[in-house]
């Protein structure tokens, strides 16, 4: 396995550094677009979202350099929502690598009994983002169905129906191997 990729977990990072990945996902314009519910909409609020205790977030490197970042949440069970933002300069195959390596990485995660975290991560992805639905597909997400008014948007207060997809640690060892 190379090094290109890393990933480091809410605990080990300090809020100025929080605020400094809000300013990366401002400066590449996808703050709305990735909280398009609108769960953070400054500094503050992305930092009290990202400490919140039912969001399980790591920070993206790729080759040390902060790329993005991932966040798990609605865990139930052995499944969970995985969510990605990555900055403009990370975009393309980078962002493939780095997601796939994400998704490989948590599939793996393990607790004290050595059994598996999770089996499954889940997107629900809005029909209208193309390249989110491009993005997923390339990560090793299959396409599961469509959910009628599955996303809501609080800048229009408006639903939009929502792609579901999924990724399982079986559908992740090439990923796991190459990044």
């Amino acid at each position: 396995m190379s090094n290109r990729c890393a990933m480091i977990h809410k605990s080990q990072i300090p809020d100025p550094f929080l605020y400094e990945l809000w300013d990366r996902l401002c400066d590449s314009k996808i703050e709305k677009l990735t909280f398009y519910d609108g769960a953070a909409t400054d500094h503050h609020s992305f930092r009290d979202f990202v400490r919140f205790h039912g969001t399980h977030f790591w920070a993206m490197f790729y080759d040390k350099e902060p790329a993005g970042f991932m966040w798990v949440n609605g865990i139930q069970g052995r499944s969970g929502y995985a969510h990605f933002a990555f900055f403009k300069e990370f975009r393309g195959e980078k962002a493939i690598t780095l997601g796939r390596f994400g998704n490989a990485s948590i599939l793996r995660f393990k607790d004290d009994k050595d059994r598996y975290l999770l089996d499954v991560l889940i997107g629900v992805t809005p029909r209208d983002y193309k390249l989110a639905l491009r993005f997923v597909k390339r990560c090793g997400a299959v396409v599961c169905g469509e959910i009628p008014y599955g996303t809501w948007f609080a800048e229009t207060d408006q639903t939009q129906d929502a792609i579901i997809s999924s990724v399982t640690r079986e559908s992740t060892e090439e990923s796991w191997i190459h990044a």
